[in-house]
């Protein structure tokens, strides 16, 4: 079965819905928005920020 809203679909394979990915301003057809090797959810997960490479997180993102 195909999701086929924002809140089911991951177009990206990320890990990441594509509403995740609006809230967060990352990029759904990508799956590492900001080209650093590391995948978006990944970086998250890490606690790093999937907009700039390498770039920490200050504040606690809750997924």
């Amino acid at each position: 079965m195909n999701p086929k809203n924002i809140y089911e679909m991951d177009s990206d394979q990320d890990g990441l819905t594509e509403a995740q990915e609006l809230a967060l301003g990352t990029n759904p057809q990508s799956v590492d928005t900001d080209a650093d090797g590391q995948a978006d959810l990944e970086e998250l997960q890490s606690g790093y920020s999937p907009l700039v490479p390498l770039k920490e997180l200050y504040d606690d993102l809750e997924l």
